[in-house]
């Protein structure tokens, strides 16, 4: 089986970055099946242990520190290397941007993919697949995990103009944004794994919550928080004890956007309104309501929504903040993206006894069959397609 390689260079850590270490944790434990992987991190604006000099030019694995990626503990894993990069916008100055990190990192990447020799490398986002078109060609097998839908349509062009990928996409949405970029047989939906189990035994950061309603995003205009707080605005009119969580991490461009969120609540004297910002995980807080509202203006997934279902919290969702494939899991109620429409569901779902939808197809181990076996068909008969 092959050796692989994982490649991650977002600048922040958000749940793209915990759905790719789910996926690198699936694969460690199908070793008997796979050979040891190791991974390429980047991290900004944490306080991580340095690694040991030289550490990621070993073979053999080599656990990284706890809490090296804001808490999100790697064991087990092989040999890392930090890649520092920066946002790069659709401009000139983004351009410039990525191509000075591209010769900055060019040298690091190549000793580290010699020393290796992985059959694949696996690029979490295009993002990832963006800093290996610089390189020169590249003997490995190379998969793009798309889980981006607002990734500019160039970008992928540019990519499977380089590399020629396979490409792994959270959701069907997601896949179709290849459609005439990749050969068909070459694009797979593989949904995010989760470890349903240990999510379920999570405690509530409130234990005697009761009619809460939440929203679990970063603290981003197109997460639509307004959109919510007017909802939460209109059903206290008919339920005053309503509860509201704000819940997600504040990116460095966003405190301008968080402090009118704050100012808006006091206007509009929304009571009841908590406001939880910071790094940590947010299933205690999922875990404290009944209902989690996701009103994004595009979400390529909704792992939140997933999170949820196994906490037993209803789900009400505007049609662009969920992929498509979870609408019809029980529990899950879409609304329109109006303030008087989520209201409105979420008044009803607060009196329906909490689901208990099949999340199996959400599974880590659900996730790690997929994964074996379609990292079999690329390395065996690349002309068959890949399969979900």
């Amino acid at each position: 089986m092959p050796r692989v390689l994982f490649i991650d260079v977002a600048p922040f850590v958000g749940g793209a970055q915990a759905s790719f270490r789910t996926l690198i944790e699936c694969a460690e434990e199908c070793e008997k099946a796979l050979a040891v992987g190791a991974g390429l991190w980047q991290w900004r604006g944490a306080e991580p242990a340095p690694l040991q000099a030289g550490q990621w030019r070993r073979a053999e694995p080599a656990p990284l520190q706890a809490g090296q990626w804001r808490g999100m503990e790697m064991r087990g894993l092989c040999p890392a290397l930090r890649l520092a990069t920066s946002h790069w916008h659709a401009t000139l100055g983004g351009f410039l941007k990525y191509s000075w990190e591209c010769w900055k990192n060019r040298g690091p990447l190549l000793e580290f993919i010699h020393c290796f020799k992985p059959d694949i490398i696996h690029c979490n986002t295009v993002r990832s697949a963006l800093l290996l078109c610089a390189l020169p060609h590249l003997e490995a097998r190379i998969i793009v995990h798309d889980r981006d839908l607002r990734m500019p349509s160039k970008a992928r062009h540019y990519v499977a103009k380089r590399l020629s990928p396979f490409v792994f996409a959270v959701s069907s949405t997601v896949c179709e944004k290849w459609r005439g970029i990749v050969p068909d047989n070459h694009r797979v939906v593989l949904f995010n794994g989760f470890d349903l189990e240990a999510i379920a035994k999570t405690k509530p950061a409130l234990p005697d919550a009761r009619d809460t309603v939440i929203i679990a995003a970063d603290f981003e205009p197109w997460k639509r928080h307004q959109l919510f707080l007017n909802a939460v605005a209109l059903a206290q009119e008919k339920r005053p004890q309503l509860c509201a969580i704000l819940k997600g991490r504040l990116r460095p461009s966003s405190a301008k956007y968080l402090e009118t969120l704050r100012n808006y609540v006091k206007e509009r004297q929304i009571n009841h309104v908590r406001f939880i910002v910071d790094d940590m995980p947010a299933l205690p807080w999922i875990a404290s309501a009944q209902v989690l509202v996701t009103c994004s203006e595009n979400e390529p997934f909704g792992r939140t929504a997933v999170e949820a279902l196994a906490l037993g919290t209803h789900v009400v969702a505007t049609e662009t903040a969920l992929a498509s494939e979870l609408f019809h899991l029980d529990g899950v109620t879409q609304s329109d993206a109006t303030a008087i429409s989520l209201s409105k569901t979420i008044l009803q779902s607060l009196d329906v006894p909490p689901p208990a939808p099949d999340l199996a197809r959400f599974s880590k181990e659900t996730l790690a069959e997929e994964l074996i076996k379609n990292y079999a068909r690329i390395m065996g008969d690349i002309s068959s397609p890949l399969q979900h």
